[in-house]
């Protein structure tokens, strides 16, 4: 498994901190989740072919917190996963005192067209606790590699087109 968040953040004015746990027996949840051991990394994260489910949890915060707000309503922030190949995504950020949840992946009827690519788009809520992670939880049967992007919706194309 491969897990790569690229410079878009910093670029944008936030930092993205990284860290993930192998959960093997696939037996986790987001309410359960908070209490495992997560091991930092930068970059990229490779795991190979061991059955079960990867949680990755990405920590957002502003390099000037003075200067920078990372809720913008008109360019709101978007986690793009891919490739196309990964069988089941889901995406966990804390709203109004609740998990919501997102699910993307192969397996999934693709829901909205943002990405204009073959990846996986999901748009991050507005309303979410900023202080609060994203969890995203990983499944595929077959080798996991996963790249992964934070970035504004005006940035997209531009990535895309890289």
């Amino acid at each position: 498994m491969m897990f790569q968040i690229p410079a878009y953040a910093a670029e944008l004015g936030y930092s993205v901190t990284q860290a993930f746990h192998r959960d093997a027996a696939a037996d986790a949840s987001i309410n359960t989740i908070g209490t495992r051991q997560f091991s930092r990394y930068e970059g990229f994260l490779r795991l190979g072919f061991e059955p079960g489910a990867a949680w990755i949890e990405l920590t957002l915060s502003p390099l000037n917190p003075k200067a920078v707000d990372i809720v913008d309503a008109k360019n709101p922030l978007i986690l793009r996963v891919g490739p196309h190949a990964l069988d089941h995504i889901e995406l966990y950020e804390f709203v109004a005192g609740q998990w919501v949840r997102q699910v993307g992946g192969d397996q999934q009827a693709k829901k909205t067209d943002i990405c204009p690519d073959d990846y996986h788009c999901f748009v991050l809520s507005q309303a979410r606790a900023t202080t609060e992670p994203i969890y995203l939880r990983v499944t595929t049967q077959s080798v996991m590699i996963v790249e992964a992007d934070i970035l504004r919706t005006d940035t997209l194309t531009t990535v895309v087109a890289k």
